[in-house]
């Protein structure tokens, strides 16, 4: 993750754009994101800019799907300094998520999701969530809590996740006319 944000930050300063300055309040680039999955090695390298505009920018998307970004997004912040990330995000190339997968269950997620950046701590985070699940169920059958086919998104407006309410969803998806095969997804 770390060499594609110094690989878009060397290829960004060959547009010869202002860096934003929040004292005076005037540049166009703020911050580059990069969201990295563990897992599947997918990355989502998002532009932070000051205006929806990016002089030259489509033109080194190429370039810097080349140096690892699975997607290549602009995320329009004309808001404080202290806000990493604007409302609007424009993917210019790739999928609009980005696929993680922990314990067996697959993640898509978006730009703005709050998602625990940590594999390892997504990972401890999940089976703490799922022992309360289970207990609290009192089946001991983890299965009722998600099987290895679930699918789960991460949308921007899910910054809490109730494990409860996903135990019942995960559960009346399984009791539908699905065929076994077909991939499963909800959305948090």
């Amino acid at each position: 993750a770390l060499r594609l944000a110094f690989a878009a930050v060397r290829a960004l300063g060959t547009l010869g754009l202002r860096v934003f300055d929040p004292e005076y309040g005037d540049g166009v680039l703020r911050s580059v994101l990069v969201r990295r999955a563990a897992a599947t090695g997918q990355a989502h390298l998002i532009l932070v800019a000051a205006t929806p505009e990016v002089r030259g920018l489509q033109q080194l998307v190429p370039e810097l799907q080349a140096a690892g970004a699975t997607t290549v997004s602009l995320n329009v912040n004309d808001g404080p300094i202290s806000q990493l990330l604007g409302h609007e995000t424009q993917v210019l190339e790739g999928p609009r998520r980005i696929r993680e997968e922990i314990l067996g269950t697959g993640y898509l997620i978006s730009p703005n999701a709050f998602f625990q950046t940590s594999p390892h701590g997504a990972r401890v985070l999940i089976e703490r969530a799922m022992a309360g699940s289970t207990r609290k169920a009192g089946t001991g059958d983890r299965s009722s809590v998600r099987t290895s086919r679930d699918t789960v998104r991460v949308a921007p407006s899910s910054s809490t996740v109730h494990w409860k309410e996903f135990s019942r969803k995960s559960s009346l998806r399984r009791r539908s006319s699905r065929k076994p095969s077909d991939r499963k997804s909800t959305r948090l």
